[in-house]
């Protein structure tokens, strides 16, 4: 075979328009050539009626390539074959009084070197110009029995019958066609509705998720500004907790003043107890030739009667108590003693509210253990005493 090997597309069309029907029945049947519309093995009636559907087919360039490759491959595989491909061109020529001679033409087209297409292209034109031989069968790949005069009237004299036949089968595909175009057009018409219907359907979520967003960007702004405020309380909650450990602090510290405070104020306390009686016991002691009860003093704390507490008058001769031991203390004097008389024993603790400032006359109540009486003037006071000692003022 030739080392340039290449496909003259022009040479295998001037040859497949050139050869017989037989040889392009044999051509596709021992081939096995796919050919659409063609079943195989064909005959030499449907390629005699319908050759002009075929031959373009055979002609396409892939058709070409696809006979080039199988003759190729039976070269290869048959030494008389691949033999051809080196023979004179003279004894080619002669081959088609042997029935080889279309045989031969193929296989020096489907080697594809120069010298194989230049013997082609001769071999060609000398089948052209050689005149027609009744009854040869020249150059037939599978070598049939030459066909006689009265078989080819016999075809001639069918091929009226045939066209009819053909007819009716393209009568009959058209209206399969038909049918095939009103189905399509059916199924057109259903995509394109289901086209509109998708569109629609998409258009409607669109619009949903369109809506969805919104909503979720409304939610994340509401969420934004409820974490805001959340940090806000914590922060204040922060803050309050602080100023509650701040002012738990203080009150515990009060706390312990307040108990530090009240625990020196019971020890005075107790100290003034002390020295009272003391200065009782010192008084009881004294010579009393020259003092008249309540005579020259301003507090009466002498003897051993009930101890009683006057708030409101400056001394305690004012009240003709005798027998109790009155302590008393000016209006004006009361914030001074008020702490230190607090926390010393009494028995009666009266407030004259005509001498005692106000805010004192609400407040001394609270001060004291023992009966508080708060009273409109002296006179009241005086009353008030001598219920206690049982005489009369």
């Amino acid at each position: 075979m030739g080392s340039d090997t290449r496909l003259d597309h022009a040479l295998w069309e001037e040859a497949l328009s050139t050869v017989p029907d037989k040889e392009i029945v044999n051509l596709v049947n021992n081939l096995k050539l796919p050919v659409d519309g063609f079943k195989i093995p064909t005959s030499i009636r449907v390629v005699s009626r319908a050759r002009h559907l075929l031959e373009p087919k055979l002609k396409a360039h892939t058709m070409v390539r696809v006979i080039q490759n199988r003759l190729k491959q039976m070269m290869e595989k048959s030494e008389e074959l691949s033999g051809i491909i080196t023979s004179p061109l003279d004894d080619l020529s002669a081959s088609f009084q042997s029935g080889k001679g279309y045989l031969s033409l193929w296989c020096l087209l489907s080697d594809g070197s120069a010298e194989s297409l230049a013997k082609a292209r001769e071999l060609l034109r000398r089948m052209k110009d050689a005149p027609p031989e009744e009854g040869s069968g020249q150059g037939s790949m599978d070598e049939p029995a030459p066909e006689s005069k009265t078989r080819r009237r016999d075809t001639s004299a069918a091929s009226g019958k045939a066209v009819a036949e053909l007819e009716q089968e393209n009568a009959r595909l058209k209206s399969a066609v038909d049918e095939l175009e009103q189905k399509n057009a059916r199924l057109e018409s259903a995509l394109k509705r289901m086209k509109r219907e998708a569109e629609q359907k998409r258009a409607s979520w669109d619009e949903q998720m369109a809506a969805l967003r919104k909503e979720n960007q409304a939610l994340q702004r509401q969420l934004r500004a409820a974490s805001q405020q959340v940090k806000k309380l914590e922060d204040l909650i922060q803050q309050r907790d602080q100023e509650v450990a701040r002012l738990s602090e203080e009150l515990d510290q009060a706390r312990a003043t307040t108990g530090k405070l009240t625990q020196e104020l019971r020890e005075k306390a107790r100290v003034m107890e002390e020295l009272q009686q003391a200065l009782a016991t010192a008084s009881m002691a004294a010579p009393t030739a020259e003092a008249k009860p309540g005579s020259g003093r301003e507090d009466d704390m002498a003897g051993v009667g009930p101890r009683v507490l006057v708030f409101g008058i400056s001394d305690a001769r004012q009240l003709q108590a005798s027998g109790l031991r009155v302590k008393a203390v000016s209006g004006s004097d009361v914030a001074h003693v008020l702490d230190e008389l607090a926390v010393a024993a009494w028995d009666q603790v009266y407030v004259n509210r005509s001498s005692v400032p106000t805010r004192w006359v609400h407040s001394i109540p609270s001060r004291f253990s023992a009966p508080v009486r708060v009273c409109e003037n002296i006179a009241e006071i005086r009353r008030h005493l001598a219920s206690i000692t049982g005489g009369g003022l």
